[in-house]
């Protein structure tokens, strides 16, 4: 982590990439975080129109390099690149990098009403055909990142705070959820509507102006092994405001 002087600091934090765990990000401190971030593949479409076939990574190091894939910090983050498809490593890449922002810019946006200052999305856009930590790339071809960020990013959102992505058949997960509001204007009384693995509740909550805050908790026993989405919506005055999403996996 470096920081440049100033009454706030500026963090660049690099958890999952260059050392230590995605996860560190839910444990963070800083008050500005303005770098921050993990590499993600683009779409497929746009991976075969500037790398012409170049696979595995490996075999074509290089050209990769070239491309500013940072290779080392890939392999540690998505597994062994010779063994990866493309369609694997697009997804695995993807996924890890919107787990990463997901955790990162929440806890940030939940520690509000501490002292948190801000924290920025980098980055957004590609300016060559290349492999970097963009959200949409050159082609102007969104990764899931970007819509994870967006997600994240709602003025008034539910935020589920986790420190783990798997669980286990029949054990008790409990999430602590959370109401925020960005606006300075008191949005009312509200509710928090959550589902997953056939699973719903609601969980009142006032969104108080400029406002985060423990609405309550999330309560599942997965059933079944596999992938789970769960879904938290905010509801005020009979309307969406909006949606999250956060994603699991269940084994035996």
């Amino acid at each position: 982590m470096q920081r440049s002087t100033g009454r706030w600091g500026d963090a660049h934090l690099y958890y999952g990439w260059y050392g230590g765990s995605i996860y560190n990000y839910a444990r963070m401190t800083a008050n500005l975080v303005t770098e921050l971030g993990s590499t993600a593949l683009p779409n497929r479409a746009s991976i075969e129109r500037f790398m012409k076939g170049k696979w595995p990574i490996p075999d074509y190091a290089e050209d990769w390099q070239y491309r500013r894939l940072q290779l080392r910090e890939a392999e540690r983050a998505w597994g062994d690149l010779r063994k990866l498809s493309i369609d694997d490593a697009v997804e695995i890449s993807q996924a890890y990098a919107s787990r990463l922002f997901q955790i990162a810019l929440e806890r940030q946006r939940r520690r509000k009403e501490e002292g948190a200052g801000g924290i920025f999305h980098f980055f957004a856009i590609d300016f060559w055909p290349s492999v970097t930590m963009a959200a949409v790339d050159f082609y102007r071809v969104p990764t899931k990142v970007h819509a994870t960020v967006g997600r994240s990013f709602e003025p008034v959102m539910a935020s589920v705070e986790y420190g783990r992505d798997t669980f286990k058949v029949g054990e008790k997960v409990t999430l602590p959820v959370w109401g925020i509001n960005d606006y300075h204007r008191d949005l009312g009384p509200g509710e928090i509507r959550w589902q997953v693995g056939g699973v719903s509740g609601a969980i009142p909550h006032r969104f108080a102006a400029d406002s985060s805050r423990k609405a309550g908790e999330i309560v599942w026993s997965p059933a079944a092994a596999g992938r789970y989405e769960l879904i938290a919506e905010v509801w005020i005055a009979g309307a969406k405001v909006s949606e999250n999403r956060v994603d699991f996996r269940v084994n035996d």
